[in-house]
């Protein structure tokens, strides 16, 4: 931000990268104005069974993750996308991600981040339950939470429409 020379910013965050906005936000960096977080929380489960997958079966182990990614009324572009770009990543890379989402845990340094927040979730999210993207919001001081339905893990993908309007709405204020 500062290399940027940027003034004022919102950070916004989507699953691992929510994490990293929480990260960043944690910090009291005065230029940070506030934040959105979509599909994260203060931490990310991830089971022994992914983690061994990225390892053991990588493509199939894709084909799982991309599966509960998505809602199911969710049309095959966005998957088909997902699915390449993480094979395209490799299994290394994908792997090691995982792994620090597994160990990411805000939840102690939550209540001294003031930032004003948006959370957004979906009803429909199987990677990251709308109740600990809930619970995130809940334990922010000065944070609100929105959910939408018909979507999965990537709201912002699914209804890029009904997403936008609360966080420009949020980046208004």
């Amino acid at each position: 931000i500062e290399a940027q020379g940027i003034e004022r910013v919102v950070i916004v965050g989507h699953s691992m990268g929510g994490a990293i906005a929480l990260t960043l936000a944690a910090r009291n960096n005065p230029r940070i104005a506030g934040q959105v977080i979509v599909a994260s929380a203060a931490t990310i489960g991830v089971t022994d069974d992914i983690l061994n997958g990225l390892k053991s079966d990588f493509e199939k182990t894709v084909e799982f993750i991309v599966k509960y990614s998505f809602d199911r009324a969710s049309g095959p572009f966005f998957p088909k996308k997902a699915r390449a770009y993480t094979l395209a990543t490799g299994a290394d890379a994908t792997h090691a991600d995982f792994l620090a989402c597994s160990t990411f845990d805000m939840r102690s340094r939550l209540p001294g981040i003031k930032l004003p927040t948006l959370v957004i979730a979906a009803e429909n999210d199987r990677m990251i339950p709308l109740k600990h993207s809930a619970g995130l919001a809940e334990a922010l001081p000065n944070a609100r939470l929105v959910s939408f339905t018909g979507c999965g893990h990537y709201p912002h993908l699914d209804r890029t429409t009904l997403v936008e309007k609360p966080i420009a709405e949020f980046c208004a204020q």
